[in-house]
């Protein structure tokens, strides 16, 4: 058969576990399978020379089409000024330096996490470039937008793939010619695997074209999304294009499903699946299978290019365990994917896996993507590393309570542990006990503190929005990470969702909780903070405020989430195997205080030069006032500057309009800063250090802005 895992997923870190431990499972019970990594595959051929140009063309025909319309409806418009944006875009971001953007991030062991910034920064440029046909459509390295992100109704979703307008994959799939490719390993059996909601859309899109090819095989869904869509799985429609789904581990249901499509046996007894029976009825079967961990073998990457992600060394991801040993915090739906069983794989097993992993692949970075692991275990993995002496890197996610002292992280530190992620989640008690984390504020820094003092980055999340956090609450989370910014290296920053299965989704009216539309109907696997409303607490406004007061807040520090978004984790994993954090850290510092500097002093001399008058300025620019509807579904104001002599185009937002209102060849610009400042009620500064690249920017295009 062949495993297929999906696009779209990050091409920054490393492959799936999913396809390669099915691969091995099924191959030790005698049955060969092929697995395809079509995410990374996508990506690559995202940033090809050829597809670039095809891009390119597609840009051009369509902004001649647009342009010979006599009118434009309101989406034709906003689509015409991203086509514009891309077509500015394609003058800088050539395939010439996409290529080159590349080759920095696979050497970024001997380059600087500022030239991997740079280059990641025009690889999203250039997905920018290609998400513009597709409007409103958003390819992102981390998600792929559509109109339908926050209603993904069946309905929705089977209008979306196929709509050869704002669907890439239809555009893509074909110029490749996917289907067939995917088609010609499969032997009649294909299981796609899907890790997010963001692969929906483009795993029925290519699942739908492989049945028009051979309506005969046999198209199988799994993967952990699956569990959280709920009734949707009960609609006949979705098994026009596929045949089952797989809920839960996929192990032993997929060996028993090919098993059984080869003796032509019923699907009654497979277990964890969704099946339409051949009276067309909808079946769940009745068995449920649970995997023993100690019994299944070391995943298999063959067939994968392991070279193929945006990083410069090869990591791969492995499981110690499977399930959560607390299991109860109540945003966390994880119990719909492995249930409420925790099962450890046995120590010896995984240093084994490692071992294996290490010598037959080439492997030094690993990611152990367990839900969290306990000090007692990470103690007996890091001496067991220790003793087997694998020069090797590795990563993991820890609750921050007691055991973690600092002679632990010291030995994990030996043992090749850089990186440890821990869920904060709040600096206010009051809200880790409602969440049922299990922790204390007190627990968690001390041990953030000693994992840094052994050399170990720290990675520390938090939310914000938890039904009945008030703003005094966020405020104090606020005020933990930057008390304690010291020992904090980074701190990536979430808002609260309702995640299908988890304790805030089964207890709505318990946590004060409305969810907006039919959230049994839905295909996707959780709420954003814009999709419900919360009796009690902050509301949605007031959440994204604390959101970006906490941002703003971090800025003045050398965290690395803080100052290098768009560098993925991975990178950041690989460069701290080359060097300590203390050095890595140094040498951010210094850079970052150069930087910094020379900016205040561009800042300083740009503030008391002059604006001059946009319009007057430019007697070929289009200066008008729109509306666009973001994907927050909020109205949001917009000002689009077109220069039609340059074919160069900028579209800037609410404040921006404000400030280039004010460039009337009197006011200086500190001036300006100063009005804005009284406006919104912004200090000066603030204003002038988030201006100051835009204006950059534009003194560099010399076609929207100058001053003297």
């Amino acid at each position: 058969m062949e495993l297929v895992f999906s696009p779209l997923w990050t091409p920054a870190e490393a492959v799936c576990l999913s396809t390669p431990s099915l691969k091995a499972f099924l191959e030790e019970k005698g049955y060969k399978a092929h697995q395809t990594d079509l995410n990374i595959q996508i990506w690559n051929s995202i940033y090809s020379k050829e597809y670039m140009e095809h891009v390119s063309n597609r840009i051009d025909r369509e902004l001649n089409e647009l342009s010979r319309q006599l009118s434009l409806d309101r989406l034709e418009s906003e689509k015409y000024s991203a086509l514009l944006t891309a077509r500015t875009l394609l003058n800088t971001t050539t395939s010439d330096v996409i290529e080159e953007a590349r080759r920095t991030i696979e050497g970024g062991k001997k380059g600087s996490l500022f030239d991997i910034k740079r280059a990641t920064e025009i690889l999203g440029k250039a997905a920018c470039i290609v998400s513009s046909v597709y409007y409103p459509t958003k390819i992102r390295f981390d998600s792929y937008l559509t109109r339908y992100y926050y209603d993904h109704s069946l309905i929705n979703l089977m209008s979306a793939i196929e709509n050869e307008k704002e669907n890439f994959f239809i555009d893509i799939y074909q110029f490749y010619d996917i289907p067939r490719r995917i088609l010609e390993k499969s032997d009649g059996v294909i299981g796609f695997s899907l890790g997010g909601s963001d692969q929906l859309i483009p795993s029925l899109t290519l699942a739908n074209f492989i049945k028009k090819i051979d309506p005969n095989v046999f198209i199988v869904f799994g993967g952990p999304v699956l569990p959280y869509m709920g009734k949707s799985l009960e609609i006949p429609t979705l098994f026009q294009i596929v045949d089952a789904f797989v809920l839960g581990e996929g192990e032993t249901p997929l060996y028993c499903l090919v098993d059984s499509l080869e003796s032509n046996r019923s699907l009654e007894e497979v277990p964890n699946l969704v099946f339409r029976d051949s009276s067309g009825a909808i079946r769940k079967s009745e068995t449920h299978s649970v995997e023993d961990v100690n019994g299944l073998p070391t995943p298999s990457f063959k067939d994968l290019d392991l070279d193929a992600y945006f990083n410069s060394a090869r990591i791969v991801p492995l499981l110690t365990s499977r399930g959560c040993y607390w299991n109860r915090c109540a945003f966390c739906s994880l119990c719909s994917t492995y249930g409420s069983k925790y099962r450890e794989r046995d120590i010896d097993l995984v240093v084994e896996d490692i071992r294996r992993l290490h010598l037959d692949y080439n492997v030094t970075y690993f990611l152990l993507n367990d839900e969290s692991i306990s000090a007692h275990r990470l103690y007996l993995l890091s001496d067991a590393l220790l003793e087997e002496d694998l020069r090797i890197y590795w990563r993991a996610l820890v609750r921050p309570e007691k055991g973690f002292s600092r002679n632990f992280f010291e030995k994990a530190y030996r043992a090749g542990c850089r990186i440890i992620h821990m869920g904060l989640e709040s600096g206010s008690q009051r809200v880790l006990d409602l969440m049922e984390k299990g922790t204390k504020v007190t627990t968690a820094i001390q041990t953030i503190r000693n994992a840094h003092d052994a050399g170990v980055w720290t990675n520390v999340y938090v939310i914000f929005g938890f039904p009945s956090e008030t703003t005094e609450d966020a405020r104090m989370t606020t005020e933990v990470i930057v008390r304690h910014r010291d020992v904090i290296d980074s701190n990536p920053v979430s808002i609260c969702r309702i995640e299908y299965g988890s304790k805030l989704y089964l207890h709505r009216e318990k946590y004060g909780i409305r969810l907006h539309g039919d959230h049994d109907y839905n295909l996707i696997y959780c709420r954003e903070h814009n999709e419900y409303d919360v009796v009690g607490g902050m509301s949605n406004e007031e959440v994204l405020k604390a959101r970006d007061f906490h941002d703003q807040s971090i800025m003045e520090y050398p965290l690395y989430i803080s100052n290098f978004k768009g560098v993925s984790v991975g990178n950041m994993f690989v460069f701290l195997g080359n060097r300590t954090r203390d050095e890595f850290v140094d040498i951010f510092v210094r850079r970052n205080i150069e930087e910094r500097k020379h900016i205040k002093e561009e800042i300083r001399i740009l503030a008391q030069k002059k604006g001059e008058a946009v319009i007057s300025l430019l007697p070929d620019v289009v200066y008008d006032q729109v509306r666009v509807s973001d994907h927050d579904k909020k109205e949001v104001a917009q000002c689009i500057i077109t220069n039609t002599k340059a074919y160069s185009f900028a579209s800037i937002r609410g404040i921006f309009k404000d400030f280039l209102d004010l460039c009337d060849t009197q006011r200086t610009l500190d001036t300006i800063f100063t009005q804005l400042g009284e406006k919104y009620c912004v200090p000066k500064d603030r204003f002038m250090d988030n201006f100051f690249p835009v204006i950059k920017q534009l003194l560099r295009n010399g076609s929207f802005f100058t001053v003297h």
